[in-house]
């Protein structure tokens, strides 16, 4: 399975309701995220599907992915936690419904979150012995070529993590 693991981009720093989870994308964060979909748009196979944690920065840029790559968003409640081992456990487990009849070959999943649990994801996935060695940025994205055997991760591939400026690069 291809793994893409895309970080929320830039956020207000309060919501107007006082809650973290509401708290929504900036304008400069919403024409930051746009301009990095539609980069990976160009570069990538179109994932199959997109899950996004359920706090409202995620949502809104999984709905900025999901018009750039033309395919559905779902809502998926464990990604709003920091809890990267159940995110992982949980992805496992339904590593074989999210092969859809008729998708891409190749095509893969994007999960929509939150630090540390993204990078965290990665440093687990890759067996890193230095936690906190991966540090996603703000609209950031990593793509895992990631092998599952008996519900359980069995090996995994880092094929590439950029930046929006190494995307972008002066249009950052």
């Amino acid at each position: 399975m291809l793994l893409y693991l895309l970080r929320h981009g830039i956020a207000e720093s309060d919501s107007a309701s006082g809650l973290d989870a509401d708290r929504r994308l900036t304008d400069d964060g919403r024409a930051k995220t746009r301009k990095v979909v539609a980069a990976l748009a160009l570069r990538m196979s179109p994932p199959q599907v997109i899950l996004s944690s359920p706090l409202v920065r995620a949502r809104q840029t999984a709905e900025l992915a999901g018009e750039a790559f033309g395919v559905p968003v779902e809502i998926w409640d464990v990604l709003g936690g920091n809890h990267a081992g159940q995110i992982l456990a949980e992805l496992a487990q339904r590593q074989h419904q999210m092969t859809l009849p008729g998708s891409l070959p190749g095509a893969g999943v994007m999960l929509v979150g939150h630090e540390p649990s993204l990078s965290e994801i990665i440093e687990r996935l890759l067996g890193s012995s230095l936690p906190g060695g991966v540090q996603m940025k703000k609209a950031g994205c990593a793509a895992l070529e990631v092998r599952f055997e008996a519900g359980q991760v069995a090996s995994a591939l880092l094929l590439w993590l950029t930046t929006p400026k190494q995307l972008l690069g002066d249009k950052a």
